[in-house]
């Protein structure tokens, strides 16, 4: 069975990857929803769900039909319709008005209405009781339509989180996979509540309770919703005042960590008798290059001109066009490489390449004696590095593809603390007679 995180840029790379051409790929994030490809090509979104019928598989569309937003959004609503028909008798579904059947279960209308949605909006299977059952209650009480069915289809947190990830941090964000992961990863336990029924109280119970165990990644968390809750406000998902804007963030240290000269020399050593090709051919361009993971990881041979000495790395959502002249040994670790696929890091993975090397990172570091690294400070080494050898800012900013000069200053700064020190111990010295 195959899973991962149904994004647009999968569902539109679907045939590409031999993996893709046959089968079904299940939602990591929604359960009982997937993508299935059939042997001429065709792919269709399907839902799993469970009804007087029995468990049934729906298709909901094909992919150019409807979008993935609005397949998953039908797709939970199934899921909401087929529980409460399969916990109610069929005869209570026809005979009963605004009562409750038994305990713990919702009254006949509230279903009836739930089908009445379902069926505008288009997700109704066939199922000749549901419908049978649909019909008999709406004759019997027709009043009811209007009103549940409003209540029914208010947007919940699900909502506006997946209308986030697909129509704003996907498309224009850089970061937007992270975003996607963060969000799913810590509202999961929220995403059937109503957004008319979110409080503040609520956004800072949500802030607290992931602080607990991870303050930085709850201050990101609140970040991110407040700006979906702005979105959400123009797409007509919800209403403000912004629930998130009033929580206080965690105080927050910013992140310096660069390799000295000695440790990157610790790091060459234990990467050259390091098992994994791939893991360590990726370390060492993304060291000795500066580029962000994200783009290694996803290097193509057709970005790479070998002879040309160049790299011209795609731009990703909201970076600009890159050009890596490559070195001496930048070229020697691709021409070693075979050509077994359209990347440079190809892997048994659902995108096809190399995905961040985690569990590895953590041995290599652990062997080279390195203490608070992360792959992401590699590229910050190789500015602190060329910082301290007086290189120009305007080099640095261009060979870390910076988009302000602010961020690269950051850096240069620090470097020049070395110096500094330098500078006040040449004094102390004259100071001293020494």
């Amino acid at each position: 069975m195959t899973v991962a995180i149904l994004t647009q840029e999968l569902i539109d790379s679907m045939g590409v990857h031999s993996a893709h051409e046959i089968g079904i790929i299940w939602d990591e994030n929604t359960p009982s929803f997937g993508v299935r490809v059939s042997r001429s090509g065709k792919a269709s979104y399907i839902a799993r769900c469970t009804s007087l019928a029995g468990r049934q598989m729906v298709t909901l569309g094909s992919v150019e039909s409807i979008s993935l937003i609005e397949a998953r959004q039908r797709a939970i609503k199934l899921r909401r319709i087929g529980s409460d028909v399969v916990e109610t008798p069929r005869s209570a579904v026809r005979d009963t008005r605004n009562r409750p059947i038994q305990t713990g279960v919702r009254p006949a209308t509230e279903i009836a209405e739930a089908l009445a949605s379902s069926i505008s909006d288009g997700i109704v299977y066939a199922l000749s009781p549901l419908r049978d059952s649909l019909e008999n209650a709406l004759r019997t009480t027709p009043s009811i339509a209007p009103v549940l069915k409003q209540s029914y289809n208010e947007s919940t947190v699900r909502d506006l989180v997946d209308a986030y990830i697909e129509r704003h941090a996907l498309k224009r964000l850089k970061t937007g996979e992270h975003i996607a992961r963060y969000l799913t990863t810590n509202l999961r336990p929220l995403f059937t509540r109503r957004l008319s029924s979110f409080t503040v109280e609520d956004a800072e119970r949500l802030h607290r309770d992931i602080g607990k165990r991870a303050p930085i990644m709850a201050n990101r968390v609140i970040q991110y919703m407040k700006s979906a809750w702005n979105k959400g406000v123009k797409w007509g998902l919800c209403a403000g005042p912004n629930t998130f804007s009033d929580v206080t963030f965690f105080s927050e240290t910013i992140r310096n960590r660069a390799l000295s000269v000695e440790e990157t020399k610790r790091l060459l050593a234990v990467l050259d008798r390091y098992a994994s090709r791939n893991v360590r051919d990726f370390v060492r361009l993304a060291l000795f290059t500066g580029v962000r993971k994200a783009r290694i990881l996803s290097m193509r041979w057709d970005d790479v001109d070998l002879q040309g000495q160049i790299w011209n790395v795609p731009p990703i959502k909201g970076e600009e066009p890159q050009m890596v002249l490559l070195g001496d040994e930048e070229l020697q670790i691709l021409k070693s490489r075979k050509r077994s696929s359209v990347w440079v890091f190809s892997a048994k993975s659902n995108s096809g390449h190399l995905t961040c090397p985690d569990d590895s990172w953590k041995k290599i570091v652990e062997r080279a004696g390195l203490k608070g690294v992360r792959i992401h400070d590699l590229r910050r080494s190789l500015a602190s590095a060329m910082a301290e050898s007086n290189v120009n800012v305007a080099i640095i900013q261009s060979a870390l593809n910076h988009k302000t000069m602010q961020t690269t200053l950051k850096v240069y700064a620090r470097a020049s603390k070395r110096a500094e020190l330098e500078a006040r111990k040449l004094v102390q010295r004259q100071w001293l007679n020494k």
